[in-house]
């Protein structure tokens, strides 16, 4: 069974293909029962029942905060997953960072996209979560229909976990130039220590705040803080940083 035939079979009209990516492709579909939306579809034996327990808990806050993307519902079609999201109708962030013939953002738009990205990270605190992968290709912009404002969409939990959760694969998550240096070097800061007089703090808000920083830099020079071409070498980067001559206004 093809993507497009699963999508047919779960009630979805498919108008077209919006992206693809390696744990599956997006379709602009018509849905009986929420009308337009972003449905995600893939392989079962790739769909991530965490991302879709975090959404449950975004969808709590997403009602009262347009800046994050409203998940709608999954379905199981054979041996297809599908999950239906809200469609955020223009490209990503990432796509002003990339195109050479855009001049770098006003002033203005920045201070505007970054009270709407920390709006939305902060009701996805109040869920109790933590995205641990915001970049440019994760936040969109969406054109409110009928009007001429463009927001943004803080989307893709498929990385999220609750705000003191102990785990593994802290090093492995996320985009590598957008990490914290924390995680980056492999710290033990987030995670419990085995003496039981160290205090368990988990995972943190701070992962996303270190982001959200980044995605700051990015708008004021479309390149990344701190470059390297290996992880190894961005350690090191991170481990050379030097304050001391940084302006405060």
């Amino acid at each position: 069974m093809t993507d497009q035939t699963a999508l047919e079979s779960s009630g979805c009209k498919v108008l077209k293909q919006l992206g693809h990516g390696s744990f599956g492709t997006v379709f602009l579909v018509v849905e009986s029962n929420f009308g337009i939306a972003a449905a995600k579809v893939m392989d079962l034996q790739h769909f991530n029942e965490r991302e879709w327990e975090v959404a449950g808990k975004v969808n709590k806050q997403a009602n009262i905060c347009q800046y994050v993307i409203n998940y709608k519902g999954a379905k199981i079609i054979e041996d297809h997953a599908i999950i239906l999201m809200e469609y955020a109708n223009l490209p990503p962030l990432q796509k002003i960072f990339d195109s050479k013939l855009t001049p770098l953002p006003r002033e203005d738009f920045t201070k505007s996209i970054m009270w709407q990205l920390l709006n939305g990270i902060s009701v996805i605190l109040e869920a109790g979560l933590i995205h641990r992968d915001l970049k440019a290709d994760n936040i969109m912009f969406h054109n409110i229909y009928g009007s001429d404002q463009v927001i943004v969409k803080i989307t893709d939990f498929g990385l999220a976990r609750e705000v003191g959760t102990i785990g593994t694969g802290m090093t492995q998550c996320g985009t590598p130039l957008g990490m914290a240096p924390e995680i980056l070097m492999g710290s033990n800061q987030f995670e419990v220590g085995k003496s039981q007089l160290q205090e368990q703090k988990g995972y943190n808000n701070k992962l996303d705040i270190w982001s959200l920083g980044v995605l700051f830099f990015q708008l004021l020079t479309k390149r990344y803080p701190f470059e390297a071409n290996n992880i190894g070498l961005l350690i090191k980067v991170c481990q050379q940083i030097n304050l001391q001559n940084v302006l405060i206004y």
